[in-house]
């Protein structure tokens, strides 16, 4: 259930803080804000990112339904001091949300992420060590290249105010050997500054081949900054989709962008907004040609009523394949080939109960069932 909340969680405590830096009634601690913002930042990488970079989209109808509920419960809470201007304590929110708050030292190894940089059929890995200032709570993150047969270190890169992830991903420059892709949002200046920025970087020897920065809008801040490999350009090369999540404080309003870069030097294919919609893209081949378009789910979280709509672009430019619209939280996964016409189709979660799968290339409905 605590997974289920966790995109819940976090706008709910988003929203509730734009009543202390937009209403000026004083009193608040500039130190405190910096320690709950890295508190969200803890969840959202603990609950959401895995997911989004792996290219899945998991648990949204439960977030969208619990969003008001869980406002409910931190608004019973702490209403009553907010509006006096006093913030809550990092473990307060987080006790109250249903997380633990995490008991770290200063500086630890955060996670480690394993696969083949060096070409030699054997894992290597990739160590995460963040350091927290206490001073300023800020975070700086280490990325430690290490070969997995003999333990020898290939390459470092140190990146401050952010928590990043890096992944072994694909081949970018040819080599023939395994690249990786640092994803991350920085908070210099929190809350006037957020920047998202993708880097791919040679696995071998860390240098950087490319990078893609996204610079929030004021009281925008990042909820998901995410990349996925795909063969968008032609079937040999290795193309990225970025999936990105903004909360606007002022607003209170999502807005999703997804973004189609060439592998080779990282330059933008294309990219579609989606206001008020959480928004995601995944690769998928539809038409067995060896080039993926990408399905996006875009789902209406924030409104009350309830509608989702599944479309499928061409992963090359963008343009628009066929579109399906739905009066609830609905979910593309691409599957296998279920015509047996070679190319892969999809289903659609459709909210609790119903499963609907669809023709890939053209999004004819095959069939509906009710479980």
């Amino acid at each position: 259930m605590r997974k289920q909340f966790a995109v819940a969680a976090i706008i709910t405590m988003f929203a509730m803080l734009v009543m202390l830096v937009v209403s000026g009634t004083g009193g608040t601690s500039d130190t405190q804000m910096k320690a709950i913002n890295e508190e969200m930042t803890r969840i959202v990488n603990q609950e959401f990112s895995g997911s989004m970079i792996e290219g899945k989209l998991s648990s949204v109808e439960a977030l969208s339904a619990s969003l008001r509920e869980m406002a409910r419960i931190v608004n019973q809470e702490f209403s009553g001091s907010m509006m006096k201007g006093e913030l809550p304590s990092v473990e307060a929110f987080s006790a109250t949300l249903g997380y633990p708050t995490e008991a770290s030292p200063d500086k630890s190894i955060k996670k480690c992420i394993y696969g083949d940089i060096t070409g030699d059929s054997f894992d290597d890995v990739l160590v995460h060590v963040v350091t927290k200032d206490p001073t300023t709570n800020t975070s700086s993150t280490a990325i430690i290249a290490v070969d997995g047969s003999d333990g020898t270190k290939l390459w470092s890169k140190n990146f401050e105010y952010c928590v990043l992830l890096a992944r072994p991903i694909s081949d970018f420059d040819g080599d023939k050997k395994t690249d990786a892709i640092i994803s991350g949002i920085y908070s210099p200046e929190f809350p006037e500054e957020e920047i998202g920025k993708i880097i791919a970087v040679n696995g071998l020897n860390g240098t950087e081949l490319w990078s893609k920065e996204v610079e929030a809008e004021f009281l925008d801040l990042f909820l998901e900054m995410g990349a996925i490999p795909a063969n968008l350009t032609s079937a040999s090369n290795t193309d990225v989709i970025i999936n990105s999540i903004r909360l606007n404080l002022l607003l209170e309003a999502i807005t999703s962008e997804i973004t189609a870069l060439n592998g080779a030097n990282g330059e933008e294919l294309w990219a579609k907004p989606f206001t008020g919609s959480l928004a995601f893209g995944s690769p998928v081949d539809l038409t067995n040609d060896g080039q993926d378009e990408v399905v996006i789910s875009s789902i209406e979280l924030l409104s009350t009523k309830k509608r989702s709509d599944v479309i499928a672009v061409q992963g090359d430019d963008g343009t628009e394949v066929w579109s399906k619209q739905y009066s609830d939280i609905a979910i593309a996964v691409p599957v296998a080939d279920i015509t047996g016409d070679g190319a892969k189709d999809l289903t659609v979660e459709i909210g609790c109960c119903e499963l609907e799968a669809l023709k890939g290339d053209d999004g004819e409905k095959l069939w509906r069932i009710e479980v």
